[in-house]
């Protein structure tokens, strides 16, 4: 018979997987010794959108609000499908006696894995793994003091609490408004989130190009250093041999290191590197035009919406405020 444990995450599940000594590499899992290792990849599965509860709900209009679910529905994304599927077999299999919730220590981590549990129709017996540490000795010091899962049904409780007073705050206030402002709200959040995303996509390339330009110097380093290193070695690691070759041994250590933590066992070309830097500048240059057009018709429709808000009583902030705001966040 085997354990199931299902982690939040799959470096989270590869850790266990190694303590545990599940080393098999199976689909969507890991397998070994009595266990077997699986993970969610975050949430597999929210609340469903108002049309899945009815067709009508697709169009907003005042008259259906409040939307108030009787009974409340789950959908699995679509991204997320196919590991849902692989945990809702590992969960089915008659070998498995038992299933070990090791998603994150907390709210989000309960509500993630009593979500899967439930929709896959396991009735099976739980436990917790209640962990704040990755290291080997705290999982098996975790795995050797596991919770029964109803230690924690007052967690669920609260976390899907939560939840579904979100997606009722979130859908109903969100589509009030939307309708009281009509148009004038739709366009302006269109630009607000065409800002953001404009702005996290320019972001995005500025690390990724600092990151390059790291990687390229650490390659390059490694490179003309790697004989210097390799004589170091056979050297016995000499005392005076690093003495005199005491820079290019540290560049090629500092150099590995950093692919270590990057996980490389393949290091890419300085020519690769070059030419992804390249795409991502022109990628930068094309997006920051649209960005300062996004960002100047943001502010022309927030400040036409605090103006309307001053003026209909709704206490809204000064237009400057609110811009500034949003360009803040």
């Amino acid at each position: 018979m085997y354990r199931l444990v299902i982690a939040e995450k799959p470096s989270v599940a590869m850790s266990i997987a190694k303590v545990l000594g599940a080393t098999a590499r199976k689909e969507g899992h890991m397998e070994g010794e009595g266990w077997l290792v699986s993970w969610c990849i975050g949430h597999l599965a929210g609340l469903a959108e108002p049309a899945v509860y009815n067709p009508g709900y697709d169009k907003w209009r005042r008259e259906d609000l409040p939307i108030l679910p009787e009974s409340w529905r789950f959908t699995i994304g679509k991204d997320k499908r196919e590991q849902f599927d692989i945990l809702r077999t590992l969960l089915r299999r008659e070998d498995v006696s038992e299933v070990v919730n090791a998603c994150d220590a907390g709210r989000e981590g309960e509500l993630i894995f009593r979500t899967a549990y439930h929709l896959a129709g396991c009735t099976k017996p739980m436990k917790r793994l209640w962990i704040s540490s990755m290291e080997d000795s705290a999982i098996r010091e975790g795995f050797d003091n596991l919770h029964p899962g109803s230690d924690y049904d007052g967690l669920h409780q609260a976390a899907l609490c939560r939840q579904k007073a979100d997606w009722l705050v979130g859908i109903n206030a969100t589509r009030l408004f939307s309708v009281l402002y009509a148009d004038l709200a739709a366009k302006a959040d269109e630009a607000t989130g065409r800002y953001h995303e404009l702005s996290a996509r320019i972001k995005a390339a500025e690390q990724r190009m600092a990151e390059i330009a790291v990687l390229k110097t650490h390659i390059i380093n490694y490179s003309k250093t790697r004989d210097t290193y390799v004589a170091y070695r056979k050297a016995g690691y000499s005392k005076k041999f690093k003495a005199e070759h005491e820079s290019e041994i540290l560049l090629h250590q500092t150099a590995k290191k950093a692919f270590d933590e990057l996980g490389l066992k393949k290091l890419p070309t300085v020519k690769s590197l070059q030419a992804e830097y390249a795409a991502l500048l022109a990628e930068k240059k094309s997006a920051y035009t649209d960005y300062r057009r996004a960002r100047d018709e943001m502010k022309e429709l927030l400040t036409v919406r605090a103006n309307v808000d001053r003026l209909m009583g709704y206490g809204g902030a000064e237009p400057d405020k609110e811009t500034e705001r949003q360009e803040e966040r």
